[in-house]
């Protein structure tokens, strides 16, 4: 247990403490979806999509996906599941096997954690902060 975590502590150490985090690019889209339609630059989905000052569209934010993002409470997942195989192969002797303090579980988490984020990383985004956006007459004016 004390050699994953120091290699959990090893892969924290390893990332940049100083790196600001960039600015997160701004997405257009004609879907509410985000499914199709998804533009970097406002002014070309107003060309592309013939919009009109007042058509109504979406920005939001694009924002990285993490790792992380998918491990919220595997550890109490794994426990859990311990407990039911245990309680299958043994029957009652098997129950409550087995009993993981909050500390513990709070352990496991950080070696998932970090497990994930050192072998799984997303190539995707997802897009947050999505607002509606009226186009305005300058923005058609300036797309022309």
């Amino acid at each position: 247990m004390a050699l994953l975590a120091a290699e959990y502590d090893d892969i924290e150490r390893t990332k940049s403490v100083d790196s600001e985090p960039p600015v997160a690019p701004e997405l257009f889209s004609t879907d509410d979806e985000w499914q199709s339609d998804i533009y970097g630059d406002l002014q070309e989905l107003i060309e592309d999509r013939e919009r009109e000052a007042g058509d109504v569209i979406y920005t939001g934010t694009k924002r990285h996906a993490q790792a992380t993002d998918y491990t919220i409470n595997l550890a109490e997942s794994v426990i859990e599941n311990m407990q039911v195989q245990a309680e299958d192969d043994a029957g009652e002797v098997g129950e409550g096997y087995p009993e993981a303090t909050k500390a513990q579980e709070q352990v496991l988490q950080a070696l998932i954690d970090g497990w994930a984020e050192q072998y799984c990383t997303p190539d995707f985004y997802t897009i947050g902060n999505v607002k509606d956006y009226t186009i305005t007459a300058e923005d058609v004016e300036v797309s022309q």
